[in-house]
């Protein structure tokens, strides 16, 4: 004989899937984000990896000529930048900087509040 399941028991079988797929959803979504932030804790360091890959490679692409003054001056303008940048990504990257921001965006005006105005001293010579 066949045993049919109540529709109480039907229910409460869907019931354990649907917890076991939320709990595996939820695992999956933490799972996601452990990956995400190692990765992006490594990113200033690929960045700079990337970087000192692509002037290597510069580097090599064609025979230097003879270095002129005005070259030397390009040259050292574009290693500035390529230096600023890395490092501006780096402080953009650190726990500081990402500490600093969510402080700066919590002390700033809520959405749907009314931002306070500055009274001109024409406003308020006339309210006195």
């Amino acid at each position: 004989m066949i045993h049919e399941p109540s529709l109480a028991e039907q229910i409460a079988q869907v019931e354990r899937k649907l917890a076991l797929r939320r709990e595996r959803t939820r695992r999956h979504w933490d799972e996601s984000r452990v990956a995400l932030r190692r990765f992006t804790d490594k990113l200033p360091l690929l960045a700079a990896a990337g970087a000192l890959a692509a002037g290597v490679m510069a580097g090599r692409s064609r025979p230097a000529p003879a270095i002129s003054a005005h070259r030397t001056a390009r040259v050292g303008v574009a290693a500035t930048l390529l230096t600023l940048a890395s490092t501006l990504v780096r402080l953009a990257m650190s726990p500081a900087a990402r500490s600093l921001w969510q402080a700066y965006r919590a002390s700033g005006p809520r959405a749907g509040e009314p931002v306070p105005r500055r009274q001109s001293a024409r406003s308020r010579g006339s309210a006195a």
